[in-house]
């Protein structure tokens, strides 16, 4: 996906060279509504999600988990940081 600006009118054009590129990219516009996305900072996730917190790095918990409250992954990446502490 690529913006031009064009100033003789002045226009801004998405273009794009795939038909399926620019349908996920209104997609994703969609989903996201001018929402930040960011990844997820567990190296073995790495998903993309909709921050709902400015502190948030990690996924939200799947919907409907009735666990704890914070993220799957955030657990994760903390257990496996304090094993490798651990370790040496």
């Amino acid at each position: 996906l690529r913006y031009q600006v064009y100033t003789d009118p002045l226009r801004l054009v998405l273009e794009c060279p795939y038909l399926l590129a620019a349908i996920y990219w209104h997609l994703a516009n969609i989903v996201t509504a001018g929402r930040t996305v960011a990844r997820c900072q567990d190296p073995t996730c790495g998903a993309l999600f909709v921050v709902t917190d400015r502190r948030q790095r990690y996924c939200p918990p799947p919907a409907g988990w009735q666990g704890t409250t914070g993220s799957l992954c955030g657990a994760r990446h903390r257990k496996r940081r304090q094993r490798q502490q651990e370790e040496g």
